[in-house]
């Protein structure tokens, strides 16, 4: 290298060291000088530029394939890369529960739909519109609003000038109309997180919404609250039942589960004079009933769920003649039933329930003439089912209910049609380690009573018949406590109908057949 060469590169080197220790005094991002390149400066090179509406992805190792819960060891236990959560083992990978943290909360970023990473951590997997991760921290969400924020304007690291103030993501020497300066130089439109002169975010109590009127905070109340000076109050009267359309054909022996769209559906049943196959959906907030397509085999005592699919499953009954194994599934997008694998054991007189592993689990019934403790769990990924603990009380006529934890309820029954052996037993299944354990009986021996899951974590057995007549009774259970409380009595007395917990908080009791033998079409609504 002659002696000019070496000159020009020594004031190239020179040049280079004091723009790299100017732009560290001024906090400046120095990558593309450590890493060699040429390249505008100011510009941002860990993290791509802002998409027009601000939800650039961050460019960390997100895992997208996400392997789904599966059932835990036979010891409980769960094998590696995998937590228990609400009676399943899911994926450390699975930001719905949290990544690899210590709970099984979800994800939850500012301003971020979260995903995990490689290394099991929340992290920003994308930025909600208008937003996006600036610091270089996908863990800690998406902190920029880059319409407003002056160090950001429009995107990361393009900071406005002195005296201008960022407004639509452009450096302007006033604000765009429709907003004003909220300090720092930031413009920003009234909202309810930018109110008044002082850009206020406003906070509302609890069954509160904040509002932003007239330059001032505010709050409003959530549906079924009202306003009692500074907080919102429950409006609903409690502990009480109320009469709602009746079904378009009544029957007993049906079955209901609460769909993922909110809607309740009634399946199936007896006409007292055979089995139907009809089907028919309640959508509380129309007080309405459609009817909806079929089941593709008619039948009674049969069991319902509503799948984590958003898919409702009918499950074994009784046909004209014998015990059915059948299963279907309906899904509500095409309006049709899908006959799946069927359950290894034909029975009618079962229940069913959702597992927080997103199984269903079939749990006792009636045939070949005495009550059945088979316990049977269907898995829809797989299309299999697959045999677990039975039931420490065999018997037909039950209720089931899942439970706080992921646990199922099984609740009464009848051992034995032929001595009207009527139970008040109740047992808990815990998936984790594919155990029953006794709980406290319910206060009212009953079969063919129904029961349902209530949003305040207890579990409510309604109806059925005592061996002498059809019953009103409602009883709640508390797992906590391990008690049973009376509450109020249904409007009618019944046996042979279903429940269902909807969306809503309420609890829906569908159909059966009361003290006269009369079948039934009334649905009645209970409040906890």
């Amino acid at each position: 290298m002659t002696r000019s060469q070496r000159t020009s590169t020594s004031s190239f080197l020179r040049t280079r060291l004091s723009i790299l220790l100017s732009l560290a005094l001024a906090g400046a991002s120095t990558a593309w000088l450590v890493s060699g390149c040429s390249t505008i400066l100011g510009a941002d090179f860990d993290r791509p530029a802002a998409s027009a509406d601000g939800g650039a992805a961050v460019p960390m190792d997100i895992v997208t394939n996400v392997p789904e819960p599966e059932p835990p060891n036979p010891d409980g236990s769960c094998a590696e890369g995998r937590k228990l959560c609400g009676g399943s083992c899911v994926s450390r990978l699975d930001a719905r529960f949290g990544c690899g943290g210590a709970t099984c909360d979800a994800c939850a970023l500012p301003n971020a739909v979260a995903a995990c990473t490689s290394g099991a951590l929340c992290a920003v997997s994308s930025c909600k519109a208008g937003w996006t991760d600036c610091d270089g921290k996908p863990t800690d969400g998406c902190e920029t609003e880059l319409a407003s924020d002056p160090a950001h304007c429009g995107s990361c690291e393009r900071a406005c000038n002195a005296g201008l103030v960022c407004g639509n993501g452009t450096c302007t020497s006033t604000c765009p109309e429709g907003t004003r300066p909220c300090g720092g130089g930031a413009c920003k439109a009234e909202s309810p997180t930018s109110c008044g002169a002082a850009c206020l975010s406003c906070t509302a109590p609890a069954h509160g919404v904040p509002v932003c009127t007239n330059g001032g905070c505010d709050f409003t109340c959530d549906k079924d609250y009202e306003r009692q000076g500074a907080t919102c109050v429950d409006t609903i009267p409690h502990d009480t039942w109320a009469t709602v359309a009746s079904m378009p054909t009544e029957r007993r022996g049906l079955a209901a589960a609460a769909g993922a769209d909110g809607r309740i559906y009634a399946i199936g049943g007896s006409n007292d004079a055979y089995p139907v196959s009809t089907v028919e959906v309640y959508t509380p907030s129309t007080n309405t009933w459609t009817e909806v397509a079929s089941l593709l085999t008619a039948r009674y005592d049969l069991a319902a769920a509503a799948g984590a699919d958003g898919r409702i499953y009918a499950i074994g009954g009784w046909s004209k003649s014998s015990s059915l194994s059948t299963v279907e599934v309906y899904t509500p997008s095409t309006n049709t039933w899908t006959e799946v694998a069927s359950m290894p054991t034909a029975r009618d007189g079962l229940a069913a329930a959702t597992g927080a592993d997103g199984r269903i689990y079939a749990v006792g019934g009636w045939a070949g003439g005495e009550g059945l403790g088979a316990v049977e769990v269907y898995t829809p990924s797989t299309n299999t089912w697959t045999e677990m603990a039975s039931l420490p009380t065999a018997r037909t006529g039950l209720a089931v209910a899942p439970g706080p934890g992921g646990s199922i309820h099984a609740i009464g029954g009848l051992v034995d049609f032929g001595v009207m052996s009527r139970l008040s037993t109740v047992e808990v299944y815990t998936p984790s380690t594919n155990t029953w354990t006794k709980v406290k009986n319910m206060p009212t021996a009953r079969y063919n009573l129904a029961a349902a899951m209530g949003a305040d974590g207890r579990t409510y057995a309604m109806g059925g018949n005592d061996g002498t007549s059809h019953r009103s009774i409602a009883e709640a259970y508390t797992p906590s406590t391990n008690t049973w409380t009376k509450v109020t009595n249904m409007p009618t007395a019944r046996s042979s109908l279903a429940a269902a917990a909807g969306a809503d908080g309420r609890i829906y009791a569908i159909g059966g057949q009361n003290g006269s033998s009369a079948v039934l079409s009334t649905v009645q609504v209970y409040t906890p």
